[in-house]
């Protein structure tokens, strides 16, 4: 099957592995490898989780395409922990990449550093204040790869837009907040650090992410990290410290929000918790389950990130 780009490739792999089509999955993934070189990363290591959820599960070849990719310079955020590795956690072969990407991964994170992009409105100008969006990527992303997806009219033309990158690296192409604390205070340092560079609406403040920057996003909110109106969030786990408690504690500041996410997410079942737990105390919420969709974006991320925007803001 012939593709115009990765991005196009990986749609259809996706959909292949939401309708549980596993190995036809692997097998574009095959022939991606020539197709698009500079994507290897994330065709072996997708190549490798989808191995390891087949049944029976093809350990050898997770182990094959792994020790495929370290060769080619590439290293792998591998837990051994981890429920998906857990058929080869024994596996000396295993044991040994572990070991290895241990090492590349440390050297990697030696130089790694926190960063952020700013995204002015299209017509931005230095003489008023604006209502500012602050993204947070998902575990494994990075702000170009995000910035492809969280993206809206509403923000383009009305929003100063605060990308955020952790420090702590998960791949080679990635990026991670595990360090909840650590996380905290990046995300805080690079927001203080832009309200002395520009003019903004300190009362209209949205922070909104994917996966595990979904739940930072929550976290952010339910601690009241920094004077935040509302929150969008797309498939995100439920924050450790998410309790009645701290609900309340937005109800009385006025927060809104809203959980995006797939009727195939494996984190519905929290999500809904959530949302009863929402229900129960009175705090104001949208939460929007996409049909067909897995842990992934939804072809009109766009559009319900401007109907959040516009629910936090003036509903």
């Amino acid at each position: 099957m012939k593709f115009s780009s990765f991005e196009e490739m990986d749609k259809e792999v996706g959909r292949l592995y939401n309708e549980g089509r596993l190995e036809e999955a692997v097998d574009i993934l095959k022939t991606a490898i020539e197709q698009y070189p500079d994507n290897l990363y994330s065709i072996t290591w997708d190549m490798a989780i989808l191995y390891a959820l087949m049944d029976p599960k093809q350990t050898d070849q997770s182990m094959d395409i792994f020790e495929y990719g370290y060769e080619k310079g590439l290293w792998y955020s591998l837990d051994s922990e981890s429920k998906l590795w857990e058929s080869c956690k024994e596996s000396v072969r295993f044991q040994e990449l572990v070991a290895k990407n241990k090492e590349r991964k440390e050297e990697a994170q030696a130089t790694a550093e926190s960063k952020y992009q700013i995204y002015l409105p299209e017509e931005y100008s230095k003489e008023q204040s604006y209502p500012l969006h602050i993204a947070v990527h998902g575990w494994g992303e990075d702000i170009d790869f995000f910035r492809k997806f969280w993206t809206s009219d509403k923000l383009n033309k009305d929003y100063i837009t605060l990308f955020v990158q952790s420090s702590r690296v998960v791949s080679p192409i990635g990026f991670g907040w595990n360090d909840v604390e650590l996380a905290r205070k990046e995300i805080k340092d690079m927001y203080e650090d832009i309200l002395n560079q520009y003019a903004i609406d300190i009362n209209n403040i949205t922070v909104g992410g994917f996966s595990q920057g979904g739940t930072m996003a929550l976290d952010f909110a339910l601690n009241e990290m920094i004077p935040i109106k509302g929150f969008i969030v797309l498939c995100p786990d439920q924050p450790d410290n998410f309790s009645k408690e701290r609900v309340e504690l937005m109800v009385e500041k006025k927060l809104k929000g809203t959980i995006l996410t797939g009727e195939k997410d494996e984190a519905l079942p929290d999500q809904k918790a959530m949302v009863e737990i929402f229900e129960e105390i009175g705090f104001s919420y949208q939460f929007i389950i996409n049909k067909d969709l897995g842990h992934w974006f939804p072809e009109n991320l766009s559009e319900q990130i401007d109907e959040a925007l516009y629910y936090i803001t003036f509903e």
